[in-house]
């Protein structure tokens, strides 16, 4: 991302959110266009479960944040004109399942199991120009996650965690 958008998508970041959340504004780690949603990834030093298996940390985080920025992004479509945006923080992220060791295998694995589910964090703005139309703070989470993506999309990376951001802007946006 140049430079001169990544600041601008900053400063507008910490407009928007300003007061949005409980917490005070910190400055974000990330930051990800992806038209119509503008994401933010805050404190992410803090999050629950970012664990990379087989990948250098702080590439897996990157990933991990454009992925989930663009799952955002891809759903947020459907339901928001071309004048409108939908701005997020990110507070807290837990991916489906957790990092383990198996005994018999070289590497650490995660592994998903009904005790695991995918869970995120985050405020939201849904704006039109400087109009507010909607905002909230929401904590999603989906202890059936492993029912609900199937077939071939279970193999797509993050699917479980992209199931529940559509779930969410269907049933909120």
């Amino acid at each position: 991302m140049n430079k001169r958008i990544h600041l601008t998508a900053c400063l507008l970041s910490g407009a928007f959110f300003a007061g949005l959340s409980s917490s005070a504004w910190a400055e974000p780690d990330f930051t990800f266009q992806s038209p119509p949603a503008v994401v933010v990834w805050s404190q992410t030093d803090t999050y629950r479960d970012v664990e990379a298996v087989d990948e250098v940390q702080s590439r897996f985080e990157q990933r991990v944040f454009k992925q989930i920025s663009a799952f955002f992004g891809e759903a947020a479509k459907s339901k928001l004109t071309g004048e409108e945006t939908l701005y997020i923080e990110v507070t807290n992220l837990d991916l489906a399942g957790d990092v383990r060791f198996r005994p018999g295998v070289t590497r650490e694995l995660r592994i998903l199991d009904d005790l695991t589910p995918p869970r995120i964090t985050f405020s939201y703005k849904m704006m039109k120009g400087e109009q507010v139309l909607k905002q909230g703070d929401e904590k999603l989470s989906d202890i059936n996650y492993l029912n609900s993506v199937i077939g071939p999309a279970r193999d797509r990376p993050f699917a479980y965690e992209n199931q529940l951001i559509k779930n969410w802007v269907k049933k909120t946006l």
